[in-house]
């Protein structure tokens, strides 16, 4: 979803595309948490970004969550 919101938005001048390097499931402490690595390639080159949430009672809501940590704040730059 995000992908496409970039691609349709004057952000990107159609140069903008992203790729899933890593999305995984762990547990430190007893809590469990997703981690997920996107690369973007754009016009300034690649850009590795990493976000990360905790697993409270929704397990997909912290996956959309993880992702969304990676890329929040850094839409602008990637242009």
């Amino acid at each position: 979803a995000v992908h496409e919101y970039v691609r349709a938005t004057t952000l990107a001048n159609g140069d903008l595309s992203m790729e899933l390097r890593d999305f995984s499931r762990s547990e430190s402490n007893g809590t469990s948490f997703f981690a997920v690595t996107i690369r973007v390639h754009g016009g300034r080159g690649e850009l590795d970004l990493m976000g990360s949430a905790i697993v409270r009672d929704d397990p997909w809501r912290a996956a959309a969550c993880a992702t969304l940590d990676a890329v929040n704040r850094r839409l602008t730059l990637l242009s």
